[in-house]
């Protein structure tokens, strides 16, 4: 059959027979599998019922993705890690700062702004993350949940919230077609500024990662002098 004969076109003749819920059902499916892109769904959900009924359920759907992968990571993957971050190389054990793999050690501190009971920090940190392109929508879900200890209710809103700006531009594209897409392309402000956001987001997160990763290994080198 037509429906079969891509994962766009299944989805596509799903959604139509099962209207805005079997839509947001498969958002949320879609959205919790590691490394699956979620523009393409979000234009297919515009083009079947547009933006007025497809913006909708794909919020629904982010937001049942969202809470799922979160709360897997937070209650299954955070007590079955094992610990994958730590650096099974090192034999000194003088302290237990020094047992802690370097990994590890980085991981703590690009998340010390998720490690904290304000709600208000903890939203903004990650509506500020989903900004950049770079951060796959259901791998950082997850990460957060198994290796932050970041309250859900604000992280959850704090991505549903912060992935609104590229779901309107990416189901309106859906809505209007190709046109409205090459129209928003060549003459839209938003999606100049959705790439300034981005690449403002982006060099953020490429600057903490280094920051981070200066501060451990220099910390390493102060105890190894020592």
């Amino acid at each position: 059959p037509a429906s079969l004969e891509s994962p766009q076109a299944f989805v596509t003749e799903i959604a139509r027979q099962g209207g805005p819920p079997m839509m947001a059902l498969a958002v949320a499916v879609s959205d919790s599998v590691p490394l699956v892109p979620t523009q393409p769904i979000s234009i297919i959900a515009g083009a079947v019922f547009g933006l007025q009924l497809g913006l909708p359920a794909v919020i629904l759907g982010q937001f049942i993705a969202t809470t799922f992968t979160m709360v897997f990571g937070r209650y299954w993957l955070a007590n079955n890690k094992n610990g994958m971050f730590e650096d099974g190389t090192d034999n000194n054990n003088n302290n237990n700062n020094n047992s802690k793999g370097k990994l590890a050690k980085v991981l703590d501190e690009l998340t010390m702004g998720l490690n904290t009971d304000d709600f208000k920090t903890v939203f903004w940190t990650i509506f500020l993350a989903r900004q950049s392109p770079v951060l796959p929508f259901s791998v950082g879900n997850y990460f957060v949940g198994a290796a932050t200890k970041a309250p859900l209710l604000p992280a959850i809103l704090g991505t549903v919230c912060g992935c609104l700006p590229l779901n309107i531009l990416y189901v309106g594209a859906g809505a209007g077609g190709k046109a409205a897409l090459e129209m928003v392309r060549q003459n839209g402000a938003l999606a100049e500024s959705l790439e300034v956001a981005g690449a403002l987001a982006t060099l953020a997160i490429v600057a903490s990662i280094g920051k981070a990763v200066m501060k451990v290994w220099n910390e390493e080198d102060e105890v190894q002098v020592s």
